[in-house]
């Protein structure tokens, strides 16, 4: 990975194509719109869409008949010409559970139908950001390039 996720405000944001991949968002599903610099992913009937520097995370299709705009904590940023999501609002607007390890600084994103373990160690599925470790990554065959790189939250 040519950007490292980092930690701002309690929430840690991830470059969008390696979060958009991670979560199982095809290449060609991950949109950005230079002019209203809003990042849209679409997996499956879901399409998720954050604008730069605005606190409202839109979500369409899946369970969301309408479109459903939901007020986040936090807003995407660009640093260093990158665009940064908020990893959680994401995970979470894609169906996935999100827990948090506060010993190892470990974020955990699990498939909707697995339940959240209290040992950061994933199962296969599941995504996972450990500074401890250097690792983000899916543990599904399909995403072998995420198995390796240096993705260490910064404060």
């Amino acid at each position: 990975m040519d950007a490292a996720p980092f930690i701002e405000n309690g929430r840690t944001y991830v470059p969008v194509r390696y979060l958009a991949l991670a979560l199982g968002v095809a290449e060609k599903d991950i949109g950005w719109d230079a002019k209203t610099q809003t990042v849209t992913l679409v997996m499956g009937e879901r399409a998720v869409s954050l604008k730069i520097g605005s606190a409202f995370i839109t979500v369409e299709g899946g369970v969301y008949a309408n479109s459903a705009a939901k007020q986040m904590d936090v807003a995407p940023v660009i640093k260093k010409g990158r665009t940064y999501l908020p990893a959680r609002w994401v995970a979470e607007a894609f169906g996935y559970a999100v827990s948090w390890d506060p010993g190892t600084k470990t974020m955990l994103v699990y498939p909707p139908e697995q339940e959240p373990q209290p040992d950061p160690t994933p199962a296969t599925g599941s995504t996972w950001l450990r500074p401890g470790t250097g690792r983000f990554s899916r543990l599904r065959e399909r995403w072998p390039l995420l198995t390796s790189g240096a993705f260490r939250p910064r404060r």
